[in-house]
């Protein structure tokens, strides 16, 4: 058992080797056929390197997702209108099939630019 627990970590099938570990420490999994078993791990293993992809493209992507629409200024003057930025921030635009243009970085530019268009992406 080390022997193929070694070789799973050589061939860096971590997600497969995580869950037959967890096989093996769960009587749950014994009444299973081996490919209702087999199927288990290579989802497991699958599912690991879909997150590690998604994580890593995410991280490349240096988005920055620490803004909240409470930390919106609008007292600062370049022509935002609150009652059309909070309607923006209902997401109807998006129920209707429209996409919101952005001109600039939001906050350095005027953001009166901003329009939902009917135009597909």
């Amino acid at each position: 058992m080390q022997q193929t627990i070694e070789q799973l970590k050589d061939l860096k099938l971590h997600g497969l080797l995580d869950a037959w570990c967890e096989q093996h420490e769960q009587p749950t999994y014994h009444d299973l056929s081996f490919d209702e078993r087999f199927a288990l791990l290579v989802e497991r293993e699958h599912i690991r390197r879909q997150n590690q992809r998604l994580k890593r493209r995410l991280k490349q992507a240096q988005l920055f997702m620490g803004a909240t629409l409470s930390e919106v200024d609008f007292q600062v003057a370049r022509g935002l209108k609150k009652a059309q930025f909070l309607d923006w921030a209902q997401g109807q635009w998006l129920t209707q099939h429209l996409n919101l243009i952005m001109v600039g970085p939001p906050g350095w530019q005027d953001l009166s630019r901003l329009y939902p268009s009917r135009s597909s992406v």
